[in-house]
């Protein structure tokens, strides 16, 4: 597994922060991401390739290919944004969060993880946070915690692991999402709280008329993948 650089990568000495969203419940990391890509105009600066990438793109509106994996640059918000577009093989997930710990690490970045988390676990319908570094629990204070009882796992549970073996800043926010389906509220959610965490103001309200397109993008693709062999990673987790 590897990431290939497209175009130059600096945000000189300024601090900035990565952003990853992997796919899990109600999509809201994925999602989200994707949408704040597009909304701060975020230019594809690398990607990531692997033995079990599977063998899907998309062709954007201009007609350049989209690959499953590919790191963007919002350099005016000082915002990186990792486009997790399908879910990687879990026999690659700790290699792929690895490297991803170790760039926003070689870089100096802050990492934030966005997701979602079932609503009916949860009492507090508000975003949730945690992090691995105790300089930054001031800054979560008016979020909800995790509540006694409930495990992380996947892509942010490796990720958090990684982080805090390297001692990397990390932060995740987990905004209440319905389990079983593409949850739009949520994501639009998950972006207030990033905006709330760095002080950005990125707009979610697009998204507000985007879940049929979403829903639609996570079928084909879906469908596309299960023609493939039993170890090519689900669209879904």
């Amino acid at each position: 597994m590897e990431l290939t650089y497209l175009e130059e990568f600096d945000f000189g000495d300024e601090p900035c922060t990565l952003v990853v969203g992997f796919h899990g419940i109600g999509l809201v990391g994925y999602i989200a991401c994707e949408h704040m890509a597009k909304v701060t105009k975020a230019k594809r600066v690398a990607a990531i390739t692997s033995a079990l990438m599977p063998p899907v793109v998309s062709i954007d509106p201009d007609g350049m290919v989209v690959t499953p994996f590919e790191l963007c640059m919002a350099k005016e918000q000082r915002l990186a944004f990792l486009l997790v577009r399908i879910q990687p093989a879990d026999s690659e997930l700790r290699e792929f969060t690895k490297l991803v710990v170790n760039f926003a690490k070689d870089h100096g970045m802050l990492l934030v993880m966005l997701g979602g988390i079932d609503r009916e676990l949860v009492k507090e319908q508000k975003p949730h946070a945690f992090t691995t570094a105790s300089e930054i629990l001031p800054r979560l204070a008016s979020f909800a915690k995790i509540p006694d009882g409930i495990f992380i796992s996947g892509g942010i549970a490796l990720s958090m692991i990684e982080a805090k073996a390297r001692a990397l800043p990390c932060v995740t926010i987990f905004a209440p999402s319905e389990r079983d389906h593409v949850d739009i509220s949520a994501a639009i959610g998950a972006i207030k709280a990033l905006n709330q965490l760095l002080g950005t103001a990125i707009d979610p309200t697009g998204l507000a008329h985007e879940q049929e397109a979403y829903l639609e993008e996570g079928r084909k693709i879906a469908k596309e993948l299960a023609k493939r062999t039993p170890d090519q990673p689900a669209m879904f987790t």
